[in-house]
């Protein structure tokens, strides 16, 4: 997939820009999504010539999102605002995790207030043993399925997780991989629903005194530890936003590899979480 990428790069400019159209905005999509919608089976089949620019477009943007709120929790937690870091760091989980899928080629625009899912690098028809000795090739071809319901959080983790499962990424650690498929859909979410839905429930003993503890988010026992523990490790949810950030920076930084179209915006990410300013956690975290 990698490689397939190079022939659909976007141009951003200036670099870090958010995206000039978005997805759910484009026409040719709405008139997929229609289709979609109307469609018996709900999924449609067509080719969108600007479509995998879109989506490439999209996941860029929203890793410069993960990046920027992942660095503020980060700064929140080693500041002792321990609590308030994980509704961050949640948040910035939730960007790092669409920047991933959008990489994989995979994004959920709304159409009509629900969603559309769009896969640009779906699983091609199979030919004929005769078609292939003939040299014949699958034309390119995108997938528009009928979500039936507006996208929440919930549905994003359980798509991510799928995503992941059956996505072959040889740069990712198979530890954080196994990890994060062993969560109950349900975990992602607990500790920032915790903190903003249940009036008696704050995590961390610093509601009314800060607590300074530079080993908080590291994960000092372990990646799958804390996240495998996940009601029982009050570090999870920047835990959970580290590992994230770094999978969805190995894949953004492995498209540099094939087109240097993405250079200036590599370098930008790279620098931001490179800074120990910006990311005191992640930069000295054992990840």
């Amino acid at each position: 997939m990698r490689d397939d990428w190079a022939g659909y790069i976007p141009s951003i400019f200036p670099t870090g820009s958010a995206p000039s159209t978005l997805i759910e905005d484009y026409y040719q999509f709405e008139e997929a999504a229609q289709k979609a919608s109307k469609a018996r089976s709900g999924v449609h089949r067509q080719e969108i010539k600007g479509m995998r620019q879109l989506v490439l477009a999209e996941a860029v943007y929203f890793l410069h999102k993960s990046s920027h709120v992942i660095g503020a929790s980060e700064s929140h937690a080693r500041n002792g605002i321990q609590t308030w870091s994980l509704s961050g760091a949640y948040h910035g989980a939730m960007f790092g995790a669409k920047a991933i899928m959008y990489l994989l080629g995979v994004a959920t625009p709304n159409f009509e207030g629900k969603g559309i899912l769009v896969d640009v690098w779906p699983e091609l028809p199979k030919l004929s043993s005769r078609e292939r000795k003939a040299g014949l090739q699958s034309p390119p071809d995108m997938q528009f399925s009928r979500i039936g319901h507006r996208v929440e959080h919930r549905h994003v983790w359980q798509l991510f997780q799928r995503v992941i499962r059956v996505s072959k990424v040889d740069l990712w650690s198979k530890e954080y991989i196994s990890s994060l498929h062993k969560l109950d859909v349900g975990e992602f979410a607990w500790q920032r629903n915790k903190i903003h839905y249940n009036n008696r429930e704050w995590i961390c003993a610093d509601l009314h005194k800060f607590i300074k503890d530079e080993a908080f988010g590291t994960a000092s026992n372990g990646i799958a530890n804390a996240l495998e523990s996940s009601r029982d490790s009050a570090e999870f949810s920047v835990v959970l936003a580290l590992v994230i950030l770094k999978l969805a920076l190995q894949l953004f930084i492995s498209l540099t590899e094939v087109s240097n179209k993405l250079a200036h915006e590599a370098k930008l990410i790279k620098n931001f979480i490179d800074d120990s300013v910006r990311h005191p956690i992640y930069t000295s975290a054992n990840l």
